[in-house]
């Protein structure tokens, strides 16, 4: 006697299938958005908390880290820590949009006299050297795909506003005094910026504005963040 065994038809296995793929992009395609949005309000946070701990080290000591020109028994460099009032600043660049980075530079030094590292064809700086010029003190890494895209100073008096492609927002030692900067890529040097405020824009992948583009507004004679 045969058994009568059943099976689905193509159809039906069709039907499941769709249904199968209409409910993975229903959900994946909301989850993926918010997700998005989520990296873009945390960068936002994370600039905003970049600027409050740029001006900290600035008002208190900072510790930092000098190999000194001598070797220890073992033959190692000897590295020393110094303690001693530094301005810091942070850079927020639309060509390097996916770090921002803080710099150090003694507080008597003189702005005009300042050289970027990385402009400078110097691969190995001694002790006096490092005392002369900037340094950078680390970097914080933007999420993976946000970046910045609009960097602009704005004078409130005439309601104007100027594109950048850097800016540095400088804070000097003792004093935690707030400026704005930007880098002059042609000569190498640090131009000063009389502007009220600092709009910085981040968002996934260029986004035109909406919910996946956040914008942060910084004032240095208040010291206010609003985003």
């Amino acid at each position: 006697m045969k058994k009568n065994l059943k099976a689905f038809t193509l159809i039906e296995l069709l039907v499941a299938i769709s249904i199968f793929f209409a409910l993975v992009i229903t959900t994946y395609i909301p989850y993926a958005f918010y997700q998005n949005k989520a990296k873009v309000n945390i960068t936002i946070k994370d600039i905003s908390q970049s600027i409050n701990e740029a001006r900290n080290l600035a008002i208190n000591w900072l510790e930092r880290e000098v190999t000194v020109d001598s070797v220890d028994e073992d033959w190692l460099p000897i590295k020393i820590k110094v303690k001693k009032n530094l301005s810091i600043w942070i850079l927020l660049s639309k060509t390097d949009k996916n770090q921002i980075k803080y710099y150090w530079y003694p507080y008597d030094m003189n702005i005009d006299d300042i050289k970027v590292p990385e402009f400078n064809w110097i691969l190995s700086w001694t002790p006096e050297e490092l005392e002369e010029n900037i340094f950078i003190v680390k970097s914080n890494n933007i999420l993976y795909p946000i970046n910045i895209d609009e960097i602009k100073t704005i004078d409130t008096s005439v309601n104007t506003e100027e594109d950048n492609e850097n800016i540095f927002i400088l804070f000097s030692a003792i004093k935690w005094t707030p400026s704005i900067h930007k880098l002059d890529t042609y000569n190498h040097t640090i131009a000063p910026l009389s502007w009220d405020e600092v709009k910085v824009a981040v968002s996934f992948k260029n986004a035109k504005p909406g919910p996946l583009r956040k914008e942060l507004t910084y004032t240095p004679k208040t010291n206010l963040i609003d985003y």
